[in-house]
Order: C-alpha cells, then structure tokens, then sequence
C-alpha cells in the first residue's frame, strides 16, 4: 500500500509538472460556466428561427342563436365556423432570414467572453509568476545577508565592527522575511483565485515556471480586424437590411381563409324544396394594414440603424486601434526598463564583488555592503515587475488581435 501511494505521488506530481499555461487556457474554456451560458444562449436564439415558420393560431368558433331566425327551409340553430390568417407570400422566409441574423450575432458575444477568458487566466497566471519570483528574491538575498551577518558577528568579536552594523543588517533582514511571507499569502490567494476562474478544487496545485524572459514573446505586426466587436457591428449592417425587408412583407395585406357552417331544423309545417338544407359558407378575407404608419416608422429606423453601423464601425476601430498602438509602446518601454533593471543588477553586483575583495586586506564597510545589496534587490524586483508588465501587456495584445 506504501509503494501503491508512493506510485501515485509520482504520477500526480507528473501530471501537474506536464500542465502548462496553454493546459490551463484550455482547461478554463472548457469548465468556464460564462462561455456555457453564452453558448446557450446562441441555441436560444437559434431556437427562435422556429418561430418564424408557424402561422397566427387558428380561430374556431362556436355558437348557439338564442333567438332563432326562421328561414324558408327552416330554423338555423347554431353556427360552426373555422378561419386561418396566412402572412403574405415571403413574409415567414423575409422572418426567418432575419432571426438567423440575430442569432448568429450572439456567437461574437461568445468569442469575446472567450478572448476574455483566456486573457484573465494569463494575467493570473503571470501574477502567481511574480509572487514566486518574489519568493525566491527575497529568499536568496535574506541568504546573503544571513552572510553578511555572519562576517559582521566575527568582525565585532574582533573589534573591527561595532554592533550598530549588525542590527541593521538584522532589521533588513526582518524586513525581507516579512516580505517573503506578505508574498506567500498573495501567491496562495491568486492560486485560489485562478482555481476558481478554471472551475475546479481551489487547492490544487499550479505548475508555474522558473524563469520567464520577455525578449522571446516579441509581438510582430499585429491589427485588430478580428476583434469579435467590429465583426459583429458588420455582422449588424445585415441584419438591419434584413429587418427592412422583413418590416416590408409584414406592410403588406394579410390572407384569411375559413369556412362556416350552419345546421339548419327542417320545417315541419309545410313541405318546401331544399327543406332542413344545411349552410356551408366558405370565406376569403384580407386583412389590410390601412394606417401603417408604424410599419413605416420601424423601417426607417431599422435603415438609419443600418447607416450607423457605418460610423459606430469606425468609431470603434479607431479606439481598438489607439489601445493596440499603445499596448504596443507600453510593451516596448517595459523592455527598455528591463534592460535598464538587468543592467544595474550587473553593475551593483561587481561594486558588491569590488567591496568584498576589499574585506581581503582592510575593514568592510557594512553600511556601504548593506546598501549595495539593497539596491540590488530593487533592480531584481524592478527586473521582474517589467518582465512581469511585458507579459501582460503581450496577452493584452492576444486578446485583441489573435
């Protein structure tokens, strides 16, 4: 049973090793509850097409005269009639043509909640990142200044140091331990979170990587002509003109078509021709929409919706391309301040080497060591929050373009 858990472990710990961002990309498109309720809402509307294909009800009647008319072949008693109303000819196809506009307009609100998705499981995903990177910063130079520590604890027993240097080198120290468990409850936080947006255990573990370098995920030429807004305000300009035509058929006289029937009581006083003769009327009727002026009033909104889909398409282009234009300089000044970042690490890291060869042959300055390791720290994190922005910013860039 030992080795059986043991197995399992590994197996476990595999599969989460294997999971990458793509894995939970996909992961969360598959569990997201949004992007089910976007795409039922497509078969809702996708359902109404069914609508356009059925006829007004039809009208059956029934009655009893209470005051019976004599006729020359006797009394009529009841009437029995049914009647159909038939749109004009067009009018459920010119209904159905446009329902199946509208429907598909609802599948360009799914591929945004999709692109949205995607977008917040990355920008969670890169926050974890830089929690973790946090981690083993902070980590690693709370290392070095337990070192330094060390060396100042032996220069004071040999009066070369006075206890003053090695409280601050404690109290930073501290500060950095404090640092590391702010950032361990941030990282477990944004875990649970991105558990909740993939829809599973909010416990399980993330495979996150251990290094991550924005001068690989340089963006080329990049527009936004599939953005799910833009196609879908095209998509619109259709549906408009097929609401016009539809508006146009449903203008027009309306059919009816029935039939009435009279049973009729023989008389029974005289002898007649025809006498107890039953009535059978068939009827044809139109239904004539005289005072259409709101026919005419809803097509001439449907067509200036029509022509605003024009401008709205170009208002809305020009904003999309503006955000991808500066999504695009953003990302660029990341990587310049990236660069900056590594730089200074470089160059702290030799005045660190520098001041420690100089511990060789005289007194270390553990105020200036102090410094330098500081200000190494910040380059590190300032390192880390530009890889971290450049990301982002790329997965911004996704979202509105891919």
């Amino acid at each position: 049973m030992k080795n059986l858990q043991i197995i399992l472990l590994i197996i476990t710990a595999n599969f989460i090793n294997a999971q990458s961002l793509d894995d939970y990309v996909q992961m969360a498109l598959e569990n997201s509850s949004a992007i089910k309720n976007k795409i039922a809402d497509e078969k809702i509307a996708g359902a109404k097409i069914l609508e356009a294909r059925q006829y007004p009800d039809t009208q059956i009647n029934f009655g009893i005269y209470a005051l019976q008319p004599e006729t020359r072949v006797g009394n009529q008693v009841m009437k029995w009639g049914i009647a159909q109303q038939i749109p004009w000819f067009g009018t459920n196809k010119s209904k159905e043509n446009w329902l199946e506009k509208a429907a598909e307009l609802k599948r360009f609100d799914t591929d945004l909640k999709k692109r949205e998705i995607i977008y917040k499981v990355k920008e969670l995903f890169f926050w974890m990142y830089e929690k973790q990177r946090i981690i083993y910063i902070l980590k690693e130079n709370k290392q070095i200044l337990k070192t330094y520590e060390d060396m100042a604890l032996g220069a004071l027993a040999n009066n070369r140091t006075t206890m003053t240097e090695v409280l601050k080198i404690r109290i930073k120290k501290n500060e950095l331990h404090a640092g590391i468990y702010q950032a361990v409850k941030d990282l477990n936080a944004l875990q649970r979170q991105f558990n909740r947006l993939l829809e599973r255990d909010e416990q399980a573990g993330v495979n996150l990587p251990v290094k991550l370098d924005a001068t690989e995920i340089l963006p080329g030429k990049k527009h936004i002509d599939n953005f799910p807004m833009l196609s879908k305000i095209i998509q619109s300009k259709g549906l408009y003109e097929d609401e016009v035509k539809m508006l146009r058929k449903q203008s027009r006289p309306k059919l009816l078509f029935g039939v009435d029937y009279i049973p009729v009581n023989p008389r029974t006083d005289m002898t007649v021709m025809n006498n107890g003769k039953d009535i059978l009327m068939p009827m044809l009727g139109l239904s004539i929409p005289i005072f259409n002026r709101s026919y005419q009033a809803k097509i001439r909104q449907a067509k200036l919706k029509g022509e605003q889909t024009h401008w709205a398409y170009t208002e809305q282009k020009i904003v999309l391309e503006n955000m991808l234009d500066g999504l695009m300089t953003d990302f660029k000044n990341q990587l310049i301040l990236l660069m900056a970042a590594q730089k200074n690490i470089r160059e702290t890291q030799r005045a660190i080497d520098v001041s420690l060869k100089a511990y060789e042959t005289s007194i270390l300055d553990y105020d200036m060591i102090l410094r330098l390791q500081l200000d190494k720290i910040g380059y590190q994190l300032k390192a880390l929050e530009a890889t971290v922005k450049a990301f982002e910013l790329k997965a911004r860039i996704d979202y509105l373009t891919n």
